[in-house]
């Protein structure tokens, strides 16, 4: 082998390493949901979910005209229950045809309900146009833990203490009723996740 053969062998290897580390270090970076900022729905200050460090977070799609929507009933009480230490997010959404309204009109009809949640802007959470932050919920590669699919309005994701997604449920698990969904929550971290 010549020299140059050598020379340019060895920096081929050098920048194969280097592409690794910078991938790994993006793969670990992506395993936290506190990177994402999301526009919230009155338009004004982003939601930084980097604000909820040491909280548990429960996203969800939600949808006004949904059959789930008495679900928004049992969302105030779990969050009221676990004051201080649960986040409930809504991802209003017309991905199943259930949303038509816009982000001021959605606003007014939760302020009219008094509903205590954060609400983002309207947006994507499947198929053409999916945000970022339902990319990185439904795809094991970039969460970390596992792959989805969004079945319907009120699918939920719960994120650990931690930053890292913990469990989903389906659309149809009560939040306040169903025992596997308030028991996910009221559990405590532990170890790795």
């Amino acid at each position: 082998m010549t020299k140059k053969t050598i020379a340019t062998t060895i920096l081929g290897f050098c920048f194969l390493v280097v592409h690794a580390q910078k991938e790994q270090s993006v793969k670990k970076q992506d395993s936290s949901i506190y990177s994402f900022v999301v526009d919230s729905i009155s338009g004004g200050k982003a939601i930084s979910f980097a604000n909820f460090k040491g909280k548990k977070i429960l996203i969800v799609n939600s949808a006004t005209l949904d059959s789930g929507f008495y679900q928004l009933q049992e969302l105030k009480k779990l969050q009221r229950q676990q004051k201080g230490e649960l986040v409930i997010i809504l991802f209003p959404c017309n991905d199943f045809n259930t949303e038509p309204a816009n982000d001021k009109q959605i606003a007014l009809f939760l302020n009219r309900f008094q509903f205590p949640f954060v609400v983002a802007a309207k947006t994507h959470v499947k198929s053409k146009g999916i945000s970022p932050l339902f990319q990185w919920l439904t795809n094991k590669k970039l969460n970390g833990v596992l792959d989805s699919e969004i079945k319907g309005a009120f699918q939920k994701y719960l994120i650990n203490e931690k930053g890292m997604l913990a469990e989903i449920f389906l659309p149809g698990k009560r939040p306040f009723t169903d025992a596997t969904v308030k028991s996910a929550i009221e559990k405590k971290q532990t170890g790795k996740q």
